[in-house]
């Protein structure tokens, strides 16, 4: 039992430290860049300020008035004791996010804060990833978009009396106009409210969200900036510049990869978790498992020859590897020689990819995240310029690689395995 407990302590160190969340903060400042140095950008308007579409909140009533069960909006708001008021305040601010990501501008949300800090979080956040929407190779703007939520808890917050802190889950279907009727698919965002009453209304204290782009960032209140960003649209210019011309890969194995099979195994579990699996979303995602999984349904072979850190195996929560369940550990043993087993190529040329390889990404490394390509985009003359993928923690289905707030960007290629 001792044993057990210490290795899922050591899994999620590992975990927290390069697998698939981002953790920020600390004094560490990147290098100040000369003034002269430009970096890539894009124009993002930004607009009117959000006008709140329903004020009456109390309905002339001494308490506010209750979610009905009868009409509810947002799943689990009436069992929770979720407010009209409340339930109003949180449609007006998903519709005032999603207006301003599907035509990539920014609609200024001030109307809906409690806090000025708060406005200019979201509005950074915001117009980053519409600059690096608009700066994709494919049309990011969204032809329709719908989404649903689940209230998952109320509670008095701790921090502040009358505040009340709400953990939501959001499910979404966005149709991107570059993908051609193909719908993209988030599953089970996790967004923490805490709102609070304000005369005759309420408004949003502070909003955290698992979604790319809010964890992604390294935001700094001083500057109103996420300190990586020129970074971040640095990545999309080198990767603008890469070969596009006819590219292959030289590597061979004696058993080819079964990428019709990782296929259906990732649209199979995409949105949910094979039980046969121990899932590691809280210790700090998980995406590398499911990366892991997907390849061993492709016919890649555990890998038992190595211990803890070297080899590749799951059989259970106390008897697994480092390289299965965390990104780094994984392109390590990935980009390892050996004589037998997985065959792959780490950090292939980008626009090589094929159905069941692995993109890994990050910020300042490509380590934070395992996505695995379900389809290519192709241009009309046959060359890729995007990828679809799926991943866990966040749960995502064709969603477009240039969509994420991590650019910085890496290619497995899996080849196969060798007896």
């Amino acid at each position: 039992m001792k044993r057990f407990v210490l290795l899922i302590l050591l899994l999620a160190m590992a975990l927290s430290m390069t697998g698939c969340l981002t953790v920020t903060g600390g004094n560490d400042q990147p290098d100040e860049l000369p003034p002269e140095e430009q970096h890539l950008t894009a124009d993002v308007d930004e607009t009117e300020v959000w006008h709140r579409r329903h004020d009456d909140v109390w309905s002339g009533q001494d308490e506010p008035e209750l979610v009905s069960r009868d009409f509810e909006r947002i799943s689990g708001a009436a069992a929770n004791g979720m407010t009209v008021g409340q339930e109003l305040l949180l449609l007006d601010f998903m519709d005032c996010y999603y207006q301003s990501i599907s035509q990539l501008r920014v609609i200024d949300p001030a109307d809906l804060f409690a806090e000025p800090k708060q406005v200019a979080y979201h509005k950074t956040i915001w117009h980053d990833l519409c600059v690096i929407r608009k700066l994709s190779p494919i049309d990011l703007t969204m032809t329709s978009y719908s989404y649903a939520l689940r209230c998952e808890s109320i509670t008095p917050s701790e921090e502040t009396e009358g505040d009340v802190d709400m953990v939501l889950r959001e499910s979404n279907v966005t149709y991107f106009a570059g993908l051609n009727g193909i719908p993209s698919e988030q599953f089970g965002i996790k967004h923490t409210f805490t709102l609070r009453g304000v005369g005759d209304r309420w408004l949003i204290v502070r909003h955290w969200s698992d979604d790319n782009a809010y964890y992604s960032a390294d935001y700094d209140e001083e500057t109103q900036q996420d300190r990586n960003f020129p970074a971040i649209t640095d990545y999309i210019q080198a990767r603008r510049e890469l070969p596009r011309d006819e590219q292959t890969v030289s590597a061979t194995a004696a058993h080819p990869y079964d990428r019709a099979a990782a296929r259906q195994y990732m649209l199979s579990y995409v949105g949910k978790r094979n039980g046969d699996f121990k899932a590691y979303d809280d210790y700090g995602g998980n995406c590398m498992n499911f990366g892991s999984q997907v390849l061993l349904s492709g016919g890649i072979p555990m890998d038992t020859s190595g211990g803890y850190e070297t080899g590749w195996y799951w059989y259970s929560a106390s008897q697994t590897t480092l390289p299965w369940v965390n990104v780094g550990w994984f392109l390590e043993y990935a980009a390892a020689e050996r004589e037998h087993g997985l065959v792959a190529v780490v950090n292939a040329p980008y626009f090589t990819g094929e159905t069941g390889d692995i993109i890994t990404m990050g910020v300042e490394e490509p380590a934070n995240h395992t996505t695995v390509i379900l389809d290519t985009i192709k241009d009309e003359n046959g060359a890729v310029v995007d990828y679809l993928l799926c991943s866990n923690t966040a749960d995502l289905r064709n969603f477009p690689a240039s969509a994420y707030y991590y650019t910085n960007r890496q290619l497995t290629k899996i080849i196969g395995w060798n007896d």
